[in-house]
């Protein structure tokens, strides 16, 4: 059950994020680089490496060979990628509102306490 649930709140939260053509992941690191821009070790998963190639497609992104190391790249938002974390918060807000409703007064909270439990390891 907790896995068909995971995976309906990444599927809805998929569907909330197609506004602004993202992927949770995608937005995540766009979320990251808006703080700060972000070296990529010249070993990165082939994962990463996909993950940076989408953004750099999409004009999101740029990576530039990091200033103290020739190995490794820096990743940076240009322009329309800077605007895009703002606009997936709010649809990530509104989408947050929706799951409280359903969950009822207080049910978020009980909700993440359970789930806390789960994450201690006896």
């Amino acid at each position: 059950m907790l896995r068909r649930a995971q995976l309906s709140v990444i599927d809805e939260f998929i569907t909330a994020l197609t506004e602004v053509g993202l992927r949770p992941t995608q937005y995540a690191l766009l979320v990251l680089l808006a703080h700060r821009p972000w070296r990529q070790p010249s070993a990165s998963s082939a994962q990463t490496v996909a993950l940076v190639d989408g953004l750099e497609r999409c004009r999101l992104a740029r990576r530039c060979p990091a200033p103290k190391d020739r190995r490794s790249y820096a990743l940076y938002l240009i322009e329309v990628g800077k605007e895009l974390p703002a606009r997936a918060g709010q649809l990530e807000a509104a989408y947050a509102a929706s799951l409280d409703v359903r969950l009822g007064g207080g049910g978020r909270h009980k909700l993440l306490k359970l789930l806390e439990r789960l994450l201690v390891r006896r």
